[in-house]
Order: C-alpha cells, then sequence, then structure tokens
C-alpha cells in the first residue's frame, strides 16, 4: 500500500495519492485547478445535509468556546470523516484563506497552521486559478463577439455584407486562437 504523496499503481498508469491529517485519502486536490475542486466538493457528504438552524461546520454568535470545540470534533468524526471531498475542501480552504470553520475535516487552527506551511505553494495555486479564471473571461468574450458578428439580420449590426464576413472571420479566428492557447497550455497540443 503506497503511502501519503507516493505514486499509487492504477494498470498502465499512476495516480498520486493525497493523505491530510484526519486520514482522507484521495487524489492529490493540490494540482487541481479550482473548477476541479468545486466538481469534487459537489460529491461530499456536507451535501446530503439538511442543514437546521445550528451549521455544524460554523461556530454559533453566543457559543462558549468549550461548546465549539466538542460540537466540531463531532462534525469532523461525523461528517468529514470519509468523506470523499475532504482534501478538495481543504484545498479550496485554504486557497480561499477560509479559516474560519471546519473545512475539509479539519479545525480553524489546522487549516491556519497548513497554510503558513504551505505559502509558497498556494500562492502558485491562487496564480493560476485566477489565470484560468481570466482564460475563461476572455473566451467567453470572444464567444460573445463572434455571436454579434453572426447576427446577420440584427437591428444592431447594419454592415455590408463583406464587413459581416470580415468580422466573423475575425472573430473566429481571435477564438480559435484563444481556445488553441488553452490547450496548448494544458498539454493537448494542437487541434486537428
Amino acid at each position: 500500500m503506497p503511502t501519503a504523496n507516493q505514486p499509487a499503481a492504477t494498470g498502465r498508469h499512476t495516480r498520486r495519492q493525497h493523505t491530510s491529517p484526519a486520514g482522507h485519502r484521495s487524489p492529490t486536490a493540490a494540482t487541481m485547478r479550482r473548477p476541479q475542486l468545486q466538481a469534487a466538493i459537489a460529491n461530499g457528504h456536507c451535501t446530503l445535509l439538511s442543514l437546521s438552524a445550528k451549521d455544524p461546520f460554523e461556530r454559533d454568535k453566543n457559543e462558549t468556546p468549550e461548546n465549539w470545540h466538542a460540537r466540531r470534533q463531532l462534525t469532523i468524526q461525523n461528517i468529514c470523516g470519509g468523506c470523499p471531498a475532504a482534501a478538495a475542501c481543504e484545498e479550496l480552504a485554504l486557497r480561499d484563506r477560509a479559516y474560519t470553520s471546519v473545512r475539509g475535516g479539519l479545525t480553524e487552527e489546522e487549516l491556519r497552521q497548513h497554510a503558513r506551511k504551505q505559502s509558497t505553494r498556494l500562492a502558485a495555486a491562487r496564480k493560476a486559478d485566477d489565470h484560468l479564471h481570466d482564460q475563461d473571461a476572455q473566451i467567453r468574450q470572444a464567444y460573445r463577439q463572434l455571436h454579434r458578428a453572426c447576427a446577420v439580420n440584427s437591428d444592431r449590426y447594419t454592415a455590408s455584407a463583406p464587413q459581416r464576413h470580415a468580422a466573423v472571420t475575425t472573430a473566429r479566428s481571435k477564438l480559435a486562437h484563444l481556445q488553441a492557447a488553452r490547450r496548448t497550455e494544458n498539454g493537448w497540443g494542437a487541434h486537428r
């Protein structure tokens, strides 16, 4: 059996494993981008809860520290324990600097400690997430420009046929360039 962060054999390929301090094993969340982490959290145990007045992950305003510490330990054991999304939840909490509640089976203190130890890695992960967000925004904008250029019967677009054709060609070219850049950056190479 592989130990934490060692490759685990899975047929012809290997996959890195992550073990959080709470004992959760899942694919390494540290290498994932924000959309992947958010998709993983959709499978978490917490998504199956119908929350009552008391949120098990947050401290109530008037709750004593002793009561909160006892309650959060129950949350960690009963909800976070064995959760398939614990590593993703922990990673997002660290990237978002969300250290005020139970996340990924860790207490606020443990999250802050992990954040201090991993500050360089987390800064790089945040930068990569921001870059991905900017790429998405540019691609969405290129789609909108292409849609506007293709709006032949639109009252907003009264250009002649050659101008419309040039606008469509330019918009398609820009969109293709942005998509190719993303594919290349992600290791997919050029589109065929």
